[in-house]
């Protein structure tokens, strides 16, 4: 995020959500689980994952993005302490992104992955899948299956965000159902529609 006195009508709060991203992946992590958001069991240290359950995990750097430098281990010291992060595969069935504007929910896409995606796999633009938004968001599984708006209304670092998005994977078998991933606060916006709908809402705040 650029400094706040580089941004037109920036939120009260915008320093503490330039903080939040200033985190390395695993700090954001260790942020949102304080808040009582879900997120995947995660470990910095070969200790803490040792307490792990599960059988598969991924790993990846403290510092990531397009999914790139992730692998999957069936040992949780399989890590290097002090650069990379170990959590325990969550398996999903489902993943969303939620891109929010000023703090509001503006679009919720459905990831569709490659055909042969594993559930532990980094179903993210660059590793080829496809963003669907999901036009009808007040019937789709998030709003009626999770209590993932609740949750999420209150995040400081999203309600003080021009714009950010929420990575979210579901597997409605499972308690919880959900778990926030990451939020990125400079997400891809090739999608096939609602584009204009993130530019006005930005133009009109």
């Amino acid at each position: 995020l650029p400094f706040p006195d580089k941004v037109r009508n920036y939120p009260i709060g915008y320093a503490e959500a330039q903080l939040f991203y200033a985190l390395n992946k695993f700090e954001q992590r260790q942020a949102l689980a304080r808040a009582g958001i879900p997120v995947p069991a995660t470990a910095g240290t070969h200790a803490k994952a040792m307490t792990l359950a599960g059988g598969k995990f991924v790993v990846r750097r403290l510092r990531h993005q397009k999914g790139q430098f992730y692998r999957t281990t069936d040992d949780p010291r399989g890590f290097i302490e002090g650069q990379e992060y170990i959590s325990a595969v969550f398996p999903k069935t489902r993943e969303y992104r939620i891109i929010f504007v000023f703090g509001k929910p503006l679009i919720q896409l459905r990831k569709i992955p490659p055909d042969g995606a594993a559930p532990e796999g980094a179903w993210n633009h660059a590793q080829g899948s496809k963003f669907r938004t999901v036009n009808q968001e007040d019937v789709g599984v998030l709003k009626t299956k999770t209590n993932i708006y609740d949750a999420l209304a209150n995040f400081s670092p999203i309600k003080n965000s021009h714009i950010c998005a929420v990575d979210v994977l579901f597997n409605s078998k499972l308690n919880p159902n959900y778990v926030v991933c990451e939020i990125n606060s400079c997400p891809s916006l090739t999608i096939e529609k609602g584009l204009d709908k993130v530019i006005e809402a930005i133009r009109s705040r």
